[in-house]
């Protein structure tokens, strides 16, 4: 007997959306905003790919441990939102040094652009931004928005994350053991913003002043971070208080990612989708279901964070640990983000 062929999904491309939206105009004369319904409907949205990947030398898991400075750390950083990409975008994370995205061929700034993504630097303050670098930053955002075609403001419609990963195996109340009740390991989700300028350096002055970005100067793209939260009350440069500017919570917030199975050494994969249109409320018994069944923030499956998004905001992926003993360990990470066209 004849073994049945594998089946695979298909992820459409731009053009292949496109063409499915003038088959339908062609044949059946349909409005457009109708058509545009059938595509979300069928979820025919192309989408860009993430994923974590050890530094060279480093065995998985990675482990994020509790009690030091990087108990909060970032993991995977997404293409922002209208731009393609030609390969997939890989984060590099190590205990010793700060997480690097590596961007393919997009990193060769003679090419397209050149990136600046070893982790996040600074906050997002519209203030601190100069008026040189908006103007930049706006005229990039069409240049992506003109290959990528997002329909409308905020055109990104799911979010899937692939997660592989468990905790030290040991700890905690033996009642909660194998469930998501008293587990401090877990993955939040971040978002920064892209800001672009010029990046007219010496090591470009051989260089031709043409570029294929569209640009007649080369142009360097780095990250603002919006979330996690900035803490700008003023700093007391005397005290051994740690340097991060970010405020990080103590324990699992209601927009948790994923939750760890508590005391579970073998490690699980778990799949969490996010979709614009979600709308679960975080104080209704889905939401309550959601966080002690599925380990998931209550208020996590609103919606808001996805529709939220934009051209030129990027989704970023932070493991966590607390409490001397619990540590995070992270095998895989994949994070693919749809959008519509």
């Amino acid at each position: 007997m004849d073994e049945e062929p594998t089946k695979s999904w298909f992820y459409p491309a731009i053009q292949d959306v496109l063409d499915v939206k003038q088959f339908f105009i062609e044949n059946f004369e349909l409005p457009l905003e109708i058509i545009d319904t059938i595509i979300d409907r069928a979820e025919y949205w192309p989408h860009t790919t993430s994923i974590l990947i050890p530094a060279p030398g480093q065995q998985r898991p990675i482990h994020v441990n509790a009690g030091d400075e990087r108990e909060n750390r970032l993991m995977v950083r997404t293409p922002p939102i209208g731009f393609v990409t030609t390969d997939i975008w890989q984060t590099t994370s190590n205990a010793n040094i700060p997480p690097s995205t590596d961007v393919g061929p997009e990193h060769d700034g003679s090419d397209r652009y050149s990136w600046s993504l070893n982790a996040p630097l600074k906050p997002y303050i519209d203030s601190e931004i100069s008026e040189e670098d908006k103007a930049v930053t706006e005229d990039v955002f069409r240049k992506w928005e003109e290959n990528s075609l997002p329909r409308g403001e905020f055109p990104c419609r799911k979010i899937v994350f692939t997660i592989k990963s468990s905790d030290q195996g040991w700890g905690g109340s033996a009642a909660d053991r194998g469930t998501y009740n008293g587990s401090f390991t877990w993955f939040d989700i971040g978002k920064e913003r892209v800001i672009a300028s010029r990046d007219d350096l010496e090591t470009h002055e051989e260089q031709s002043n043409t570029f294929s970005s569209g640009f007649t100067f080369p142009i360097a793209c780095s990250v603002r971070t919006i979330i996690p939260e900035v803490d700008i009350s003023p700093r007391d440069d005397s005290t051994d208080a740690p340097s991060s500017p970010f405020e990080f919570h103590l324990l699992p917030g209601d927009y948790v990612l994923q939750k760890n199975q508590t005391a579970t050494r073998l490690e699980k994969e778990h799949i969490i989708t996010w979709s614009a249109t979600d709308n679960i409320d975080g104080e209704s018994a889905e939401g309550t279901l959601l966080e002690r069944t599925e380990g998931r923030g209550k208020a996590s499956m609103d919606g808001k964070y996805v529709r939220n998004l934009k051209v030129g905001d990027v989704i970023t992926v932070w493991a966590k640990s607390r409490f001397g003993g619990w540590s995070n360990h992270v095998y895989d990470i994949k994070v693919e983000v749809y959008w519509a066209v």
